[in-house]
């Protein structure tokens, strides 16, 4: 089984129109995990446990990987776009 982890800056700000019950019923990866910072920490895990986050999406940030530093020393809660 291949895991993947999947950005979160799309899902919290690009797609604001897709409400948390919607995004959870159209998931279907019970075994692929996202990943986010919350008080300053990474945070890798599952759909359920985003959405919980997902509800303060409006005071989150989107953390590249150059102010990852800061946002973890700050204990920032932000979410991570895709990084190539």
């Amino acid at each position: 089984m291949i895991q993947f982890l999947v950005e979160t800056a799309l899902l919290t700000h690009g797609l604001r129109s897709i409400n948390n019950e919607e995004l959870g019923r159209q998931w279907p990866y019970e075994d692929k995990f996202l990943c986010w910072v919350e008080d300053g920490q990474v945070v890798v895990d599952n759909m359920s446990r985003y959405l919980e986050f997902r509800k303060k999406a409006d005071s989150l940030i989107r953390i590249a990987c150059y102010p990852l530093d800061q946002a973890l020393s700050k204990k920032i809660d932000g979410v991570l776009p895709a990084l190539g």
